[in-house]
């Protein structure tokens, strides 16, 4: 029996995270209607600044795929400690778009901790960049945003 070598996996050919325990899509992606596709990677650490388990939710092209670092650049990422962006499932919609949920995404300003988060993705290109008040659909406290999408 012939043995495969294990496949080397570098910001040019892969999707990769920060740090050891960013889980990059530990979960399965989801398939958009159009060909495109979402990569969850809820366990995400922020390198800069250090935050630990803020989430990013990273769109992929289907045709030629999707690879580098993630960042803010390229995903949806949550800002605070614990916002676990993308940690339950994507919502796909019919015309190939999508929506994220957050369920403990924190209100950085004022300061609120797990109000959640529900946040529309651009299907063609990919929405990226912090979760917040200007981008999505949040709770006015704890868990009301959850309740609404469950």
């Amino acid at each position: 029996m012939q043995r495969l070598a294990a496949a080397v996996r570098f910001p040019a050919n892969s999707l990769i995270g920060s740090t050891a325990s960013d889980l990059v899509g530990i979960d399965e992606m989801t398939v958009l209607t159009n060909g495109n596709y979402v990569v969850r990677s809820q366990y995400w650490d922020n390198p800069a600044p250090a935050t630990l388990d803020v989430g990013a939710v990273t769109w992929g092209n289907g045709t030629s795929g999707t690879s580098g670092l993630i960042s803010i650049s390229n995903s949806l990422i949550g800002s605070t400690e614990n916002d676990l962006v993308g940690v339950n499932a994507i919502t796909t919609l019919t015309n190939g778009n999508y929506v994220v949920n957050s369920p403990f995404w924190d209100n950085p300003a004022p300061a609120i901790v797990d109000v959640g988060a529900v946040t529309w993705g651009n299907g063609t290109s990919g929405t990226v960049g912090l979760v917040s008040i200007s981008n999505s659909l949040v709770g006015a406290r704890k868990a009301i945003v959850s309740a609404m999408v469950e």
